[in-house]
């Protein structure tokens, strides 16, 4: 029986990328929110970004574009998950996630918080991190 087990967990693991996989811990809009979150940062576009914020952190989008701009690899680049961690308390999922921006030239990490409450995503943080390679 654990023979079996095992078997159907390799399939499963099989069946999908390393990226898909840890992606289904997320919902379709936190796909979605991550996936326009970082195109908003790649063309350097703080009015879109700060729409997907809290009202309170709105005003610091712009400040922080042209950095996170800068650390993301140009257009075209491959964004797969690493990591993602949930917690839901009171009605509240709070999710963090994990990405690899895989340019031509350059490489960066991509971290996003998203809350959502009441039916309703928002991102709390993103950092974005040139790496090596």
């Amino acid at each position: 029986m654990r023979f079996i087990q095992i078997a159907l967990f390799a399939a499963f693991l099989s069946a999908c990328s390393p990226s898909k996989f840890v992606e289904r811990f997320l919902t379709p809009e936190e796909q979605q929110l991550v996936r326009s979150a970082v195109d908003d940062v790649s063309r350097s576009d703080s009015a879109d970004l700060a729409k997907k914020v809290p009202p309170e952190l709105a005003g610091k989008v712009a400040e922080a574009m042209p950095f996170m701009h800068l650390a993301l690899p140009q257009q075209p680049f491959e964004l797969n998950a690493t990591n993602v961690n949930f917690n839901t308390t009171g009605g509240v999922r709070i999710v963090n996630a994990v990405y690899q921006a895989k340019g031509k030239d350059a490489r960066a990490v991509v971290q996003l918080t998203m809350q959502t409450s009441g039916g309703h995503t928002l991102l709390t943080a993103i950092q974005v991190e040139r790496t090596p390679g």
